[in-house]
């Protein structure tokens, strides 16, 4: 079985980040990915083509937080 044997993935990503002197800073990032279809086959015989399962295009993270002596608190979106 060969699912996905010629699927090609290629991207970016971009990650900023910031910390306060008072322990509160925050984080965000951006992804865009690009794949292309790849070949489906099964012992051999071609079924056809389909995008790589799980790939999102465009993904991004935030997150604030807190990091004190005491605890780390983040909230992430």
């Amino acid at each position: 079985m060969g699912n996905g044997t010629d699927a090609v993935s290629k991207g970016a990503e971009i990650f900023i980040q910031y910390a306060f002197d008072n322990g509160f800073g925050f984080y965000a990032n951006y992804t865009y990915n690009k794949t292309n279809k790849a070949d489906v086959t099964v012992n051999g015989e071609e079924f056809g083509q389909s995008a790589l399962i799980g790939s999102a295009k465009y993904q991004y993270n935030t997150s604030v937080y807190y990091e004190g002596d005491a605890y780390v608190h983040h909230i992430i979106k």
